[in-house]
């Protein structure tokens, strides 16, 4: 099916419970108002809604098997796409349907410490680390996003802020809402 560029919605990482609850309180409206404005706006068949979820958790483990991180990784991911299924079902949105929304969550090495390295290129072989990238490697993407979506609040704008930072730091610069 085709699609046109997709959007981004970026968010802080969750909360120390991956509890439904907790990541209800953190997310549900951030997860609410992109997935109704992407179904209203009906802009092409499938509206694709990439969801980075930036998680401390992940720091330092790209040299680690993967298999250690599974059994909490698919634990967050199976919270997070239950939530979105609820949200859309309530909303009557359409999931990877035509007219729909086609969510898909993308899980971001993130270390607040941590500075980005504006405009510089990383080697391949740290780029090319598997299903679990780092913040710079999602800039170095360039992807073209018809709108990018962030969590309200202090936390929500720090991580919007290195990201787009990081982004128009590239040529070109970074093009979104």
């Amino acid at each position: 099916m085709s699609t046109s560029a997709g959007s981004l919605l970026i968010l802080p990482p969750p909360p120390p419970s991956l509890d439904r609850a907790s990541l209800k309180a953190a997310y549900l409206p951030a997860f609410t108002a992109s997935l109704c404005e992407l179904a209203s706006a009906r802009v092409s068949p499938l509206a694709v809604l990439d969801i980075a979820i930036l998680w401390p958790a992940l720091c330092g483990q790209f040299e680690k098997p993967r298999s250690h991180l599974f059994k909490e990784a698919q634990h967050l991911l199976a919270e997070l796409y239950s939530l979105i299924s609820i949200i859309c079902a309530q909303k009557n949105i359409e999931l990877d349907g035509p007219g729909g929304v086609d969510p898909r969550v993308i899980l971001v090495e993130y270390d607040p410490a941590q500075p980005l390295s504006y405009g510089e290129s990383k080697p391949l072989t740290a780029v090319a680390g598997g299903p679990i990238i780092d913040l710079q490697t999602l800039v170095l993407t360039r992807r073209s996003w018809n709108l990018i979506f962030r969590v309200d609040g202090e936390q929500g704008q720090t991580v919007f802020q290195k990201y787009s930072t990081a982004a128009n730091a590239q040529t070109p610069p970074l093009r979104g809402q």
